[in-house]
């Protein structure tokens, strides 16, 4: 019984510190790239708005040619700055 509990407090302490020295997925990029878990969101859920709605004006100008004739591609350009400014 003494062995069981020996070895049931070892599996508990070698659990405790294996989480202590754990990553938390939430938070580990985030703080990569200079934010908080926070701005990480706003900024990934603002881009991702966008290229949704530059995914509509693109198809908008593949039926009609003369419409966003570079509207796409500047914002695409102006979107690949900002994220290689932040890194």
């Amino acid at each position: 019984m003494s062995r069981l509990i020996v070895l049931g407090s070892f599996f508990i302490a070698s659990l405790g510190l294996y989480l202590s020295h754990m990553k938390n997925p939430f938070t580990s990029h985030p703080h990569k790239v200079g934010e908080s878990y926070i701005e990480h969101f706003g900024f990934a859920v603002k881009t991702g708005i966008k290229l949704i709605l530059w995914g509509v004006a693109a198809m908008i100008h593949g039926v009609f040619p003369f419409i966003f004739t570079s509207y796409v591609s500047t914002k695409i350009k102006e979107l690949y700055h900002q994220i290689t400014e932040r890194n």
